[in-house]
């Protein structure tokens, strides 16, 4: 693709690649409007990662229950843990879902 020039913000100047390699690292985004996209959908990641997490701590606490449960207790509660296991891997499929979205989004961009 095209030749990218780098520009340190804070003081307002151009830095070659001589200069320092680290700026033409990372990711390069080509308009204001892709920037804003990756952190919208960056943020999204993030809560529907610890939604996600919170999913399998519910379920990992319901194992728990279940497995130390008597066999007259665990009938009743199979129905919670297919529901809990069923919630992990809705809040796990959200989470590859924007995962997806980033990736391809940091592709077409680099």
């Amino acid at each position: 693709s095209g030749e990218w020039l780098a520009l340190e913000t804070t003081a307002g100047n151009i830095v070659s690649r001589k200069e320092n390699r680290r700026y033409y690292s990372g990711h390069a985004f080509s308009n204001p409007k892709e920037l804003k996209e990756y952190l919208s959908l960056a943020n999204q990641r993030n809560v529907a990662n610890a939604k996600c997490n919170s999913a399998i701590d519910d379920y990992n606490r319901m194992v728990d229950q279940y497995n130390s449960a008597s066999a007259w207790t665990r009938l009743s509660l199979e129905k919670e843990l297919a529901q809990r296991k069923a919630i992990v891997n809705q809040r796990q499929a959200d989470l590859d879902e924007l995962e997806g979205r980033l990736t391809t989004l940091l592709s077409n961009g680099n």
